[in-house]
């Protein structure tokens, strides 16, 4: 990912503040919630919010900070047409198209 750290003017270095270059250079929302233990991050674009990454808080800092660059290159190669598309029955309830 050389080409992605080049164009967002990143350098070399370690990010210390990855979520915020995520949300304010890229645009990407970023939440960290409880999920259940077997999942480390969730990614999906949704048409009103735009690409949205979600990790897991029961993790460890540091573990949630790699999955979060993982979530974002997957995210870079995503492809539209595999991404369910979710939309909201109630407040908690999200029902996906088919």
């Amino acid at each position: 990912m050389p080409f992605e750290r080049n164009r967002l003017g990143l350098g070399e270095g370690p990010l210390v503040n990855l979520r915020e270059i995520l949300e304010s250079d890229v645009g990407l929302r970023t939440f960290q919630l409880e999920l259940p233990p077997t999942v480390t991050a969730i990614v999906t674009f949704a048409a009103r919010l735009g690409g949205c990454v979600a990790v897991n808080l029961r993790q460890p800092a540091e573990r949630r900070w790699m999955d979060l660059a993982r979530a974002y290159a997957l995210f870079l190669t995503m492809n539209e047409e595999l991404v369910p598309r979710v939309q909201w029955q109630d407040d908690r309830t999200l029902a996906f198209d088919q």
